[in-house]
């Protein structure tokens, strides 16, 4: 009766045509372009059931390989059928449905926080947090939750035209497309596996990755609040799968930790997390996502300069391998790091003050017309928005000058090489904008001077305590939406952090209101309106829409945050059930 038809044109046992496209995939995971799908038109029946569709494809094909990894993709739909038991008619599959039998890992190339590419064979099928769960158990990462995938910034985009338009990503460093996970292997790996390239692993956890040093890029001008609401349009849905986020093969994406929820970091167990978790402060600094005073800065640039000089010696792009720091080697040579005494230097966090007061002598300069009067030393004291200076070196009782900074406009002009660290401001007075310059004298002695408190530590204890004194920052943590207020005339700023929520005036950067977790009752999202609802204790509802983001990504934070704050050490993490208050969906 197969194929027997009515006047009207209707199958008479109930049957249609179903148009199947068959996706062998590339050998052995090389690299290439894979072979054109072969074209399938089957005669089916609403009962036949998903593995029963996928044991006819494999009849048909008459090809003997392994098929285990290939599933059923639904192009119209944009979603896998994952469960075999379910029939074509319960899904809704019908003469008009377009399949794919296509494999489920498929190539994917990751960026590393220290430049480094690697390239993958991850499941395009299953929610991205079980795809970054399985680089992470091949890499020995522990606690992959804490990770996530976002694309590259628009800038590294070439011709503008965006993903579809850039150019071939660059070779990969270390092709790991070949390894794949033991049969059966579902929970965290705490080393990598053993049958790594040699030196791949050595290489990954060295300084900067065991490349070169490279100028950060500069910031680009604006309000850098705003600027940084902008991250979180990039990053994947951890509940949706690559191929439902339209990432192809082969694509460059950027591994990152996205929770700041770091938990039980040991540096003799995470050795790689720890060098990539540092590597994520550095840049975050380097690229101003997240502000620090100056005496935080020299704590920094000291252990930043000892992980490079003890770690970077003897590896591949150490810190012996530039020029750019040629001045302070010759400085360091003549500092004896004396390292009998305490076993453990005194800690620089507790140094660090609550309101930062800065006083140095600088060199100042008012640029006037017919005058030839250089810059002259002044001794400067910055407190919160106000610069007092006054003669240097400071007479006692002496009153100083002072300039009131609100509302003026700041730009860097450094060139490390030429030694050379200006600060142009831009002041509101009576007149007008008034031009004054500021010439620091040599910032290295102050960093020897940090230098010296952290020389005893090990590689592994400077890079610990580099991201201590990084998550000891007020704004660690941090994720910004530009968000409008139900009920509200402008634009606000909602920040989520690890342990709580802050309503932010985008113009200043003050904080106007903060809620602790616990004072959150429940959240909830309308997809179609596609505003968010915050209940809180004392009765008190906000709603809002996000501007800067899907309002999925927020979303996905307020839900990753409760969930990874809950977490104790030795007790893996329930990944269906950090997958369901994400967002997850059941798979078809």
């Amino acid at each position: 009766m197969a194929g027997l038809k009515t006047a009207s044109g209707e199958a008479i046992d109930g049957s249609f045509e179903l148009q199947v496209e068959v996706e062998e995939g590339d050998a052995a995971g090389q690299p290439g372009p894979p072979a054109a799908p072969r074209a399938l038109a089957l005669r089916v029946t609403g009962d036949l059931h998903v593995g029963g569709l996928m044991l006819l494809i494999v009849e048909s094909v008459g090809v003997q390989r392994d098929w285990s990894d290939h599933a059923l993709w639904w192009a119209q739909r944009r979603q896998w059928l994952l469960r075999p038991g379910r029939t074509l008619d319960a899904l809704g599959v019908g003469g008009d449905a377009r399949l794919r039998f296509a494999p489920q890992h498929r190539p994917l190339r990751l960026r590393l926080p220290n430049r480094r590419r690697l390239r993958l064979r991850l499941s395009f099928a299953q929610p991205l947090a079980h795809g970054v769960a399985q680089a992470c158990r091949l890499l020995g990462i522990r606690h992959p939750e804490e990770l996530s995938l976002l694309r590259p910034p628009e800038e590294e985009e070439e011709g503008g035209e965006g993903r579809k338009g850039r150019a071939a990503p660059p070779p990969p460093d270390f092709d790991l497309s070949h390894l794949l996970l033991p049969a059966g292997e579902e929970g965290p790996r705490t080393e990598p596996l053993p049958h790594l390239p040699p030196g791949c692993y050595r290489m990954l956890a060295a300084p900067r990755g065991g490349l070169g040093p490279v100028a950060p890029p500069r910031p680009p001008r604006g309000n850098p609040l705003l600027r940084r609401t902008r991250l979180h349009a990039r990053w994947l849905q951890s509940s949706r799968s690559l191929m439902e986020q339209d990432v192809a093969d082969d694509e460059e994406l950027l591994l990152r930790f996205k929770y700041h929820c770091v938990l039980d970091l040991d540096p003799e167990r995470d050795e790689l997390r720890l060098a990539l978790l540092y590597e994520q402060a550095r840049w975050a600094l380097l690229t101003e996502e997240i502000d620090c005073t100056e005496e935080e800065m020299m704590l920094f640039a000291a252990l930043q300069y000892h992980i490079d000089e003890v770690g970077g010696s003897g590896e591949p792009g150490g810190a012996g391998g530039g020029n750019d720091l040629d001045d302070l080697d010759t400085a360091l040579s003549n500092l004896e790091v004396k390292l009998g005494g305490d076993a453990e230097p005194p800690g620089p966090l507790e140094e660090l003050t609550t309101i930062p007061e800065l006083a140095e002598e600088l060199e100042i300069y008012r640029p006037r017309k017919l005058t030839l009067r250089g810059f002259r030393p002044t001794w400067a004291v910055l407190k919160e928005m106000s610069l007092s200076y006054g003669r240097s070196p400071p007479a006692p009782g002496e009153p100083l000058q002072q300039l009131n900074l609100r509302g003026c406009e700041v730009t860097p002009d450094v060139d490390v090489g030429a030694q050379k660290f200006c600060i142009k401001l831009l002041v509101a007075a009576p007149e007008g904008m008034s031009e004054i310059h500021l010439r620091c004298r040599d910032l290295v002695p102050r960093i020897l001077e940090v230098l010296h408190r952290v020389g005893a530590l090990s590689p592994a204890q400077a890079r610990l305590r580099f991201v201590d004194a990084w998550r000891a920052l007020p704004g660690f943590g941090l994720a910004y939406f530009l968000v409008r207020f139900k009920g509200g005339r402008r634009d606000e700023v909602l920040g989520v952090g690890p342990s709580r929520l802050l309503r932010l005036d985008p113009g200043t950067g003050s904080v106007t209101r903060t809620w602790r977790y616990s004072a959150l009752r429940q959240w909830n999202i309308n997809w179609d309106t596609q505003q968010v609802t915050l209940e809180l204790e004392g009765e008190v509802t906000l709603a809002l829409w996000v501007l800067s983001a899907p309002c999925q990504a927020l979303h996905e934070f307020l839900g990753g945050y409760l969930c990874l704050g809950g977490r104790q050490p030795g007790q893996p993490l329930d990944l269906n059930l950090f997958h369901k208050l994400t967002g997850g969906q059941e798979p078809l």
